[in-house]
């Protein structure tokens, strides 16, 4: 799992730079750049913002 390889916790940047790096689907790229820019404690962090960013858009 790309999200539990990071070290948190890890800006935005760092996220979407590993998956990039792991060749990840275009889907989950945009999905990961649609992220709000901030600093996320873990990788439950992540995958509710992107819960949240997938309601709103």
């Amino acid at each position: 799992m790309i999200l539990g390889d990071l070290t948190y916790p890890a800006e935005k940047w760092r996220i979407t730079a590993c998956a990039d790096i792991y060749g990840v689907d275009a889907s989950t790229r945009r999905a990961l750049y649609r992220l709000p820019a901030r600093t996320y404690r873990d990788a439950d962090d992540v995958t509710s913002a992107l819960d949240e960013s997938a309601t709103v858009g």
